[in-house]
């Protein structure tokens, strides 16, 4: 027997042993990799936190607002956004941000130009009065895209509209908006 530790020597955790006797160091990795794992999950949240926080500041647009724009669209035109792009682009020493906003509607028929841009007004209409941001856009991009989905065949159609806060304006007063 390599030890010789009797019941007192557990006690005070003391170890007798014979003088030949050679000791291997054994390391418990379990602890070491649990203690990367927390490290590497904590940094992970903070750099989530960070990156959300430094997107949203690098643009110059708070996104905060975007709920409550997207509850105010399904109120006024039945309207729901589904996505929003922003570009912003540098050209001779000047900033220019283009937004898109990707809507849906329940039911709208694109293939009738006047239902369509009327209802691409609406929404710039509301986007422009709603979106504290709105200002700081050189160009509104509005896309309604209607999805059919069969089962077996899904069928997509798509109408635009584009344009500064200036050009949509002349859209308003053209529908009696605003």
């Amino acid at each position: 027997r390599p030890t010789r530790q009797m019941l007192h020597d557990l006690i005070i955790g003391s170890i007798c042993v014979n003088k030949d006797f050679k000791f291997e160091t054994v390391t418990n990795n379990k602890t070491k990799l649990s203690i990367i794992i927390i490290i590497l999950f904590i940094l992970s949240i903070i750099g989530i936190y960070a990156m959300k926080t430094s997107f949203s500041n690098m643009l110059g647009i708070d996104f905060s607002n975007l709920n409550k724009l997207n509850n105010t669209l399904k109120q006024n035109t039945l309207a729901s956004i589904i996505g929003v792009n922003i570009q912003k682009k540098y050209s001779n020493n000047q900033t220019y941000t283009n937004i898109s906003y990707t809507v849906t509607y329940p039911h709208i028929d694109l293939n009738d130009y006047n239902v369509y841009s009327y209802e691409i007004v609406k929404v710039a209409n509301e986007i422009i009065k709603n979106d504290p941001n709105a200002s700081n856009y050189n160009q509104i991009n509005i896309t309604i895209l209607q999805s059919i989905n069969l089962g077996i065949f899904k069928f997509n159609k798509t109408q635009y509209g584009y344009g500064t806060i200036q050009q949509w304006e002349e859209g308003f007063k053209h529908y009696n908006l605003k």
